[in-house]
């Protein structure tokens, strides 16, 4: 599930960066029309100028250069507020892209952190496994040697139930029972 996650956010995140490339394109297009803007309207007032010998008044070339300037203007405000718009939506997403890298960042640290956890619980529990082996290990050999003790135990009762019966056969001279565990 969260390597879904991730690969929502990486695939968001090339979005979010495409996006910012079109909006950059966009802004050089925009820059570009805005440069041919103001070349036609160089040129617009190198035509209307009363020098080219148009004979119209300077009246009327001052009108058209007015008029020029006014629709230019216009033109240019309408691409700058595009121009604004572009800029306004690519910081948008360049915010949104950066916090969630920020929360992709805190969740990667949190898994890692998780896994960190799960890996020493891990040794842990291997190492509380081994010395759970070695008490079990120490168990049995107790129990072999307290099985020795009990075996040699019913040897002394026999030992002593046939002596009881011929005291003259007893060739060896009786084992102490001190319940030594040493054997």
């Amino acid at each position: 599930m969260r390597q879904a996650e991730l690969e929502s956010s990486t695939t968001h995140m090339e979005t979010l960066q495409s996006q910012t490339t079109e909006y950059q394109y966009q802004i050089r297009e925009l820059g570009d029309r805005v440069a041919l803007l103001e070349g036609e309207l160089t040129d617009a007032q190198r035509e209307a100028s009363p020098a080219n010998g148009t004979g119209m008044s300077p009246e009327e070339v001052a009108r058209l250069i007015s008029a020029a300037e006014a629709k230019y203007e216009a033109r240019l405000a309408e691409l700058r507020g595009q121009l604004e718009t572009i800029e306004k939506e690519r910081d948008e997403a360049d915010v949104e892209w950066n916090s969630k890298v920020a929360a992709r960042a805190l969740e990667v640290e949190e898994l890692k952190r998780a896994i960190g956890k799960g890996q020493k619980s891990e040794v842990d529990h291997k190492v509380v496994e081994e010395k759970l082996r070695g008490d079990i290990l120490a168990l049995k050999e107790e129990v072999r040697g307290y099985q020795r003790q009990q075996t040699e135990f019913q040897r002394q009762v026999e030992r002593i139930k046939e002596s009881e019966v011929c005291p003259c056969s007893w060739t060896e001279p009786p084992l102490r029972l001190t319940g030594d565990s040493t054997g």
